[in-house]
Order: C-alpha cells, then structure tokens, then sequence
C-alpha cells in the first residue's frame, strides 16, 4: 500500500498537468480562431472559418481573456508557459479587431443607407414596425445571448 503523501504529489502532478493542458490547449486554439479574423479564406472549405470568427469575436474574447488568466500565473514556469501567453495575447488582440472596427463600419453604412435612401427614410415605414427595431445595431450581450425573437403563434 502507497503512503498518503504519494497520492497527494500524484493529485498535485495530475492537476498541474492539466491546468498546464487547459490554458495551452485555449491559447492554440484560440489563436487558431482568431487568425481567422485578418487571414482571407483560400478555398471553399475554408471559407467558414474566416466568415464565423468576427462573428464569433466577443466569444474568442472571452476564450482568449481566460486563456491569457490561466497563463499569466504559470510565466516563470518555463519557455512553454511564456509561449501560450505570448499566443494567448496576440489571439486576444486579433479577436478584438471587429469589435473595435464597428463603430465605423456602422457611421459608414448609416451614411450609405442615408445617401440612397434619403436622409427621412424611415418615415415610410409604420410607426408599430419601427417599435419592432433594435434600440442599438450592436447589443454586446445579445452576442452570447442571442438575438431575442418576438413572439409569434407559430411557437
């Protein structure tokens, strides 16, 4: 029979090892995810990936601000660990890119939709539609939450 303290250090050794696995495993592949944001699709198959991470960008955020905590305290534990931040900060800042693009993108297609629509284009359209209208174009929490859907008899 083993001794308590041989099963103590294995639990410490198991739990390192995995923490150590989570927060690498997140920066990989946060990163790989985020490289989508800025690298163009080259063929059909890959053409997912680079549409669906800006959409996807709050979540990669999210992934990759819990991947660069779990990094950050394991720094002076050696090359790997200092890798997996290094990786964990760039996925973090690729992933920000559309999120931080959007304010302008949006003042661009309000002025767009204002030039070929006219500036009172929604004077045409029912007072109880424009009441259906989202209050922002950009909510963050509906991103995690989902966009709500008004209710209909079909549910």
């Amino acid at each position: 029979m083993r001794p308590k303290n041989n099963d103590k250090k294995l639990v410490s050794l198991v739990w390192f090892l995995v923490s150590l696995f989570i927060s690498s495993f997140l920066s990989a592949v946060g990163l790989f995810l985020s490289l989508w944001v800025i690298v163009p699709a080259t063929t059909l198959s890959l053409f997912p990936l680079a549409v669906g991470a800006p959409e996807i960008s709050p979540w990669l955020v999210g992934i990759n601000a819990i991947a660069r905590m779990l990094t950050i305290f394991r720094r002076q534990q050696g090359w790997f660990c200092n890798t997996s931040l290094v990786c964990s900060l760039l996925a973090l800042s690729l992933s920000l890119i559309p999120l931080l693009q959007f304010p302008a993108a949006n003042t661009r297609i309000t002025a767009e939709v204002q030039a070929v629509l006219g500036a009172d284009y929604l004077a045409a359209v029912p007072q109880i539609e424009q009441a259906q209208r989202r209050q922002q174009p950009f909510i963050l929490a509906d991103a995690f939450r989902g966009i709500p859907r008004p209710g209909s008899s079909h549910e």
